[in-house]
């Protein structure tokens, strides 16, 4: 996907320069970016639920006492240089829990079961930006890759469950994608959130954390 365009349907989105509201850069550990449902307002939302209880986990600076759930405008997932594949000249994490590296899961966990047609919600990437190429993909039964996000496009998560897919990237610098929330109501009532930005930092080739953390710095004072 190349990252100089925004999707939309009739709608300009502002990205760079609009999403940043807070100082959380998160470097290795688990989070998942998830689909939540208010009942009372009967709306969907976007949200970043942190695991720091599974080891490894890197947020600067730290979290306050009882803060697991942030928005996402308030984090960037910054890549450490564990992440880089020398032979393929690209950044890939999420998909498996290592050491130093960034654990990343999509799902709708929080949501109940019985709630939505089939169980099923879905997120949309509705546009990129960013100096490079990202994919989100999978693998099947045969190890072959099942891209999951196009652009613009869906991927399915489903009630109750999260699940972790491989993010790549193949240039260092800023991205930021722009994603919604979908669903339908069991009895047919389609609900789609508002969008929200997810901010990702990737260094260059061996630089190390310190170099991607600096990165994330300098763009958070070029913003304010």
């Amino acid at each position: 996907m190349q990252m100089n365009q925004l999707i939309g349907t009739g709608v300009v989105l502002a990205l760079a320069g609009s999403s940043w509201a807070n100082s959380f850069d998160m470097s290795s550990g688990h989070a998942d970016i998830l689909v939540g449902y208010d009942a009372g307002s009967n709306e969907l939302e976007i949200e970043v639920e942190l695991v720091p209880g599974d080891g490894n986990f890197t947020i600067s600076p730290d979290l306050p006492n009882g803060v697991d759930v942030l928005e996402p405008n308030e984090i960037r997932f910054v890549s450490g240089a564990a992440s880089f594949v020398p032979g393929e000249g690209v950044w890939r994490f999420g998909e498996d829990f290592a050491p130093g590296v960034l654990f990343l899961g999509w799902g709708a966990e929080e949501v109940s079961t019985g709630v939505f047609e089939n169980d099923t919600l879905s997120f949309e990437l509705v546009g990129i930006t960013g100096p490079g190429n990202f994919r989100l993909f999978d693998l099947d039964q045969f190890n072959q890759e099942v891209e999951l996000l196009p652009n613009p496009g869906t991927f399915d998560v489903f009630a109750e469950s999260a699940d972790h897919f491989s993010f790549e990237f193949d240039a260092a610098g800023i991205y930021e994608l722009e994603v919604r929330a979908r669903g339908t109501l069991i009895g047919g009532q389609e609900l789609v959130s508002e969008s929200a930005t997810l901010t990702f930092v990737i260094p260059t080739p061996g630089a190390g954390a310190l170099a991607a953390l600096g990165l994330a710095a300098a763009a958070r004072r070029r913003r304010g």
